[in-house]
């Protein structure tokens, strides 16, 4: 869903929505007014939970990988160059650098501010930011905020929001709406102005991620500090027992253990001694703790909440992903979330720039997505003979059999 402040009204399409080169201290600038406590909650987790981490850069690291071409209100692409603005959105960025920033801040915050700088006049736009979700604020107008416009009346934007609000370092910076391209998901809260902004898919993760948090914190602690097991004496005298070791003979002993000892070949393997010990293993089995299944568990929840086929990055236990089936994980990522989502980002900019052609994402050079072109360019060989036939044989009028193979275009 998309906040269009483009004075135009468009339809979009709503969508359920590795190293990378978006750098993670850029977004750490933005903590220096302070933020929201949601807002500081979903920003910790992306930046300490590897696999929400690594969902949510793989998710914007294919949707920067789109090209833009130039279509008319058809649907046909023209031989239109792209303006320069989407090559070089701004001195900092090129468009993909740009296109992954606003990709990942959406998926952590649920929203996307982006302010293009222009004159008078839209259309000469001369850059574009992304501008920080943390602490942002929509300001709604007197009348809606004071209750006396329902929003559900209101039919112009001016008389929705006041304006937008941004928190950077110690500044807080101000914009008309007009000047604010916001993209945002699931708007479902209405309580006051919370209807203005979209909430993050994290929010109903935060026990799924906490979870794993809590599953490395474990192993962690097993591994650092957990004692492999008790050597004690076992001679015994009729007196008083079991002997105690004496504190020097313990000293050597683990200074033995720590030097001497290993499995490495210029280590010994056997111990060799007079003295009776007695070995008793404390080694914990990390299997039966059930850790790497509880954060597999985490991981496929939070992969479905962002569309993103969990095979891609994580295997099922005890399986193997060959390519074909990566290659099927990868298009239905594109299939189901990166093109709808391309596109609604590219629909939102064509209607603030005031193009005369619509933005559209081309992914045909994604190989794993050519595959698909193959195959549809076959089908509609073969629909267009099928039906070039029906027509020579007067089963079906060429009108009709026009309108049947626009049915393949689509």
């Amino acid at each position: 869903m998309a906040f269009n402040p483009f004075r135009k009204k468009s339809v979009v399409t709503e969508t359920v929505s590795t190293p990378t080169f978006f750098s993670l201290e850029f977004i750490q600038h933005f903590l220096a007014a302070g933020v929201s406590a949601a807002d500081l909650k979903f920003l910790e987790l992306y930046l300490s939970v590897p696999e929400l981490q690594a969902i949510i850069n793989y998710r914007g690291r294919v949707f920067a990988d789109m090209r833009i071409k130039m279509v008319d209100k058809e649907g046909k692409e023209t031989e239109r160059p792209i303006p320069d603005l989407l090559i070089q959105p701004n001195p900092l960025q090129n468009f993909k650098e740009f296109a992954m920033q606003y990709h990942v801040l959406r998926d952590i915050f649920g929203n996307g501010f982006i302010h293009p700088v222009f004159g008078k006049d839209t259309t000469k736009t001369r850059v574009m930011w992304n501008l920080p979700p943390v602490n942002a604020e929509v300001i709604p107008t007197e009348a809606v905020d004071k209750g006396t416009l329902i929003l559900f009346n209101a039919t112009k934007q001016e008389e929705i929001i006041k304006e937008y609000r941004f928190k950077y370092q110690d500044n807080e910076i101000t914009y008309p709406p007009e000047e604010i391209i916001h993209f945002n998901d699931n708007q479902v809260s209405f309580k006051g102005d919370k209807f203005l902004l979209g909430d993050s898919k994290i929010r109903p993760l935060q026990q799924a991620c906490g979870n794993i948090k809590h599953a490395y914190e474990a192993r962690g602690i097993l591994i650092q500090n957990s004692a492999l097991g008790i050597l004690s004496n076992d001679a015994k005298d009729a007196v008083t027992g079991t002997v105690p070791i004496i504190p020097k003979d313990r000293e050597d002993l683990q200074e033995d253990f720590k030097t001497k000892y290993g499995l490495t070949k210029e280590k010994w393997q056997l111990i060799i001694t007079n003295m009776s010990l007695l070995w008793q293993s404390m080694a914990v089995d990390v299997g039966k703790l059930k850790l790497f299944e509880e954060v597999d568990s985490d991981y496929r929840a939070i992969a479905a909440a962002y569309s993103f086929p969990p095979e891609l990055l994580q295997p099922k236990s005890g399986t193997s992903l060959n390519q074909e089936s990566k290659d099927e994980s990868l298009r239905q990522l594109y299939q189901d979330a990166t093109i709808p989502e391309a596109n609604e980002f590219l629909l939102g900019l064509t209607n603030f720039l005031g193009l005369d052609m619509i933005l559209k994402a081309d992914f045909s050079h994604i190989a794993v997505l050519q595959a698909n072109l193959t195959l549809r360019s076959k089908a509609m060989q073969s629909a267009s003979k099928g039906l070039s036939d029906a027509v020579e044989s007067n089963l079906i009028e060429i009108g009709a059999a026009q309108e049947q193979f626009k049915k393949y275009l689509l």
